[in-house]
């Protein structure tokens, strides 16, 4: 409920008042967290309330920082690490939307049924065994293809959903 949400992201330190979109990834080309982060600057301009947590480590770290940086996003991007096993369900508690943009590979996806499980809808890139579960649950999770521009219009969709009819989200 949303007492236990406001109390989970106090602990997280994340303000209450945020659209706050979750990932958690290996920081690795494959996820395709460039092209998230090159869809935050048309989210932010339609939501400027929107912070992106990113959780998880890699190669890829320093570079993601630098495009958040070059993008002008420091205030809607968080890179929160590593994201131990007895934490993670407080971070999909916390969310309201978790994001899966990978690039390929993507196999069973448990995080996607572990931030469903949490009561958190997932939208998700059209790869591997995305796809299957996904659309099975509603075929608007699905982005139409893992570009930056595909993905911001379906988040941006679905906060409208969020804010005309929060209920909806769930």
């Amino acid at each position: 409920d949303s007492a236990d949400k406001g109390a989970i992201r106090r602990s997280l330190r994340i303000p209450g008042d945020r659209f706050v979109l979750l990932t958690v990834r290996n920081l690795v080309a494959r996820m395709g967290l460039e092209n998230l982060l090159h869809a935050m600057p048309d989210v932010v301009r339609e939501i400027p309330d929107v912070l992106l947590v990113i959780g998880g480590t890699g190669a890829l770290r320093d570079r993601l920082l630098r495009i958040t940086s070059e993008l002008g996003l420091q205030h809607h991007v968080r890179f929160d690490g590593f994201i131990p096993d007895a934490r993670l369900s407080d971070y999909y508690r916390m969310a309201d939307l978790f994001i899966l943009p990978t690039l390929e590979l993507e196999g069973f996806g448990l995080v996607t049924l572990e931030s469903l499980a949490a009561g958190v809808p997932v939208l998700g890139t059209p790869v591997g065994g995305t796809i299957e579960s996904l659309n099975r649950l509603n075929p608007e999770y699905l982005f139409s293809n893992p570009s930056p521009g595909a993905m911001a219009s379906r988040i941006i969709a679905r906060h409208r959903t969020y804010v005309s009819h929060p209920g909806l989200m769930r």
